[in-house]
């Protein structure tokens, strides 16, 4: 994909923000809007300017996903306060489950329910000796979604531009995944006429 701009584009302050056909890039049946190639001043995106972006998308698409950085940076908590669902991703190492609890008790502190986050743990190898129950007790809360370390099915699909082997581990738990968050749907359900042919899903920004 070749971006025509960005997420700070589309939030620009001072009003005029670009439009939405002229941001968005087009790529088996997705409306991705790019990330900005430089991280953004602190202060750069005004909670006014994101509200409204959101509420545009969601006007768009039956699926808003925000793919945020750190849970410490402001642009993450300005959108979670906006989002209907977050998930946490951490991985099994000790210093990664150390900084997610960091991170949870943060959520807490700031007034998230925590129905409204989920943890989920990302590269989980065979040999890691860790079950969900304890990272759930780590964490004070359970643990949504474990994330096999299938490396060798993930290198291949990055390497190939192919989408992951639905008969992998991983891609199993991909589907998995998608299936608990999505819930049944139902055979042809609607789908909105949305521009540039939109599906229902964007990415660059949790629904």
């Amino acid at each position: 994909m070749t971006p025509n701009g960005s997420l700070l584009d589309a939030v620009e302050p001072a009003g005029g923000g670009a439009e939405w056909p002229g941001l968005v890039v087009a790529s088996g049946g997705v409306h991705v809007l790019a990330a900005p190639e430089a991280p953004p001043q602190a202060d750069y995106v005004e909670p006014a300017r994101l509200h409204e972006f959101l509420e545009r998308a969601r006007q768009l698409y039956d699926w808003v996903v925000l793919d945020l950085p750190s849970l410490f940076h402001r642009l993450t908590l300005l959108a979670l306060s906006e989002s209907d669902q977050a998930f946490l991703v951490a991985t099994p190492e000790l210093a990664s489950l150390h900084l997610a609890r960091k991170a949870v008790n943060l959520l807490t502190h700031l007034g998230f329910g925590k129905e409204r986050f989920h943890v989920v743990i990302n590269r989980v190898g065979k040999h890691d000796g860790l079950r969900q129950s304890d990272v759930g007790q780590i964490f004070n809360c359970p643990v949504h979604s474990r994330f096999p370390n299938d490396y060798f099915a993930l290198d291949r699909a990055v390497t190939l531009g192919e989408p992951l082997e639905e008969d992998g581990v991983l891609g199993k738990a991909v589907a998995d995944f998608a299936g608990r968050l999505a819930g049944p749907v139902a055979a042809g359900a609607r789908r909105a006429t949305l521009p540039l042919d939109a599906r229902p899903i964007f990415s660059e920004s949790c629904r």
